[in-house]
């Protein structure tokens, strides 16, 4: 009789610790603001008239608490946050020399899926590559340069023949570091190509094709 007693209270205990075992197991399942399956990656956009990304603006993510969260856009102009807020805004604090926005220091809210985008009038410093007929040549690696020679880090022309640098106070011209593009010649072998006004300005760069059919 006393080994059945203690036989069942052994079994008695064994039951109860799984059972504490699962429910603590699957306690968490799904909650916390920074995991689970209600986790949301929210994500700030900053792009420019050129839908080129703004770079070193800062953000603040609030929740519906008034909790903040600080951040600089990135390379890529985005700033993101993953958790399970509710009701959070992004409010754009600050921007770079030479920026402006609508709704700066404005608190914004983010779409169904996480995202907003923010567009910023930036000026900018703006580099065409064209060939004799002014059509637009992609792909070309130009540079834009300071008085001193002084270059920035080359950049690659889109398709629509046309490569961006942040505005900054300076006398700045632009340059082809490679040289023309195959299948094409400069007017002039290593020529500056100077700019009309400090920003927003399209440099125009004839290239002419050394053949008839060899047009990009």
């Amino acid at each position: 009789m006393f080994k059945k007693i203690i036989s069942s209270a052994l079994a008695l205990a064994i039951t109860l610790a799984l059972s504490l075992c699962l429910f603590s197991c699957g306690g968490n399942e799904g909650g916390g603001e920074q995991g689970g399956n209600n986790s949301t990656t929210y994500t700030v956009t900053l792009i420019d008239q050129n839908l080129q990304p703004v770079v070193g603006a800062k953000v603040t993510l609030t929740t519906a608490d008034g909790i903040p969260f600080f951040h600089t856009s990135d390379a890529s102009g985005k700033v993101t946050l993953t958790g399970d807020y509710e009701g959070l805004t992004a409010t754009v604090t600050s921007l770079p020399s030479g920026c402006s926005c609508d709704k700066l220091n404005v608190a914004q809210s983010f779409d169904s899926e996480g995202n907003l985008t923010v567009r910023v009038n930036q000026r900018s410093y703006v580099i065409k590559v064209v060939d004799q007929d002014g059509n637009p040549i992609a792909d070309v690696t130009v540079s834009m340069c300071d008085s001193e020679g002084v270059c920035k880090l080359p950049t690659i022309t889109d398709n629509n023949g046309k490569a961006f640098y942040p505005y900054e106070d300076g006398d700045f011209h632009a340059q082809l570091p490679d040289g023309a593009p195959e299948g094409y010649t400069e007017p002039e072998a290593g020529s500056y190509y100077m700019f009309e006004d400090g920003f927003a300005i399209i440099l125009s760069i004839l290239l002419r094709l050394w053949t008839t059919n060899m047009r990009l």
